[in-house]
């Protein structure tokens, strides 16, 4: 059995801006975008886990769905990511922040969160293959449940 290609800095850095398009692809409110940072079997976890999205026309379709409801502009601000893993496959704990703009009142901090993924290279390109998000604070001051 041959040993898998070790994680270079050339992957470090595709994965690094893999994390960068999926928050751009939701500042922007493009579901297309968001969809195709997963690979083509990709799966996406609700907060609770209750709710999972296998594959990237149901990731777009329910994304779709969120991005319909909102009516301020948001912003995500991530943290340097924890990568580790091979040149083929890698989990990433990256810590994001949610800002939210209402239309007419303040910017705050709508949760911080971070984010569990696994990645994994495909034809050259990096895509998530599972993402399964923590939240850890929310900005409407209300205790979260601890498991």
């Amino acid at each position: 059995m041959s040993e898998a290609p070790r994680l270079t800095a050339d992957d470090r850095l595709d994965i690094m801006e893999l994390m960068l398009a999926y928050g751009r692809a939701l500042d922007s409110m493009d579901a297309a975008a968001y969809a195709a940072v997963f690979a083509p079997d990709g799966i996406r976890m609700s907060y609770d886990g209750t709710r999972v999205q296998r594959g990237r026309a149901e990731i777009q379709a329910e994304i779709q769905r969120t991005l319909d409801t909102w009516t301020a502009k948001v912003r995500h601000f991530m943290a340097p990511s924890n990568i580790v893993g091979d040149g083929n496959r890698c989990t990433v704990r990256t810590y994001v922040q949610e800002c939210v703009e209402q239309p007419a009142g303040p910017v705050y901090i709508a949760q911080v969160a971070e984010y569990h993924d696994i990645c994994v290279k495909l034809d050259g390109r990096w895509y998530l293959q599972q993402r399964r998000i923590e939240m850890m604070l929310n900005g409407r001051g209300e205790p979260l449940k601890t498991r």
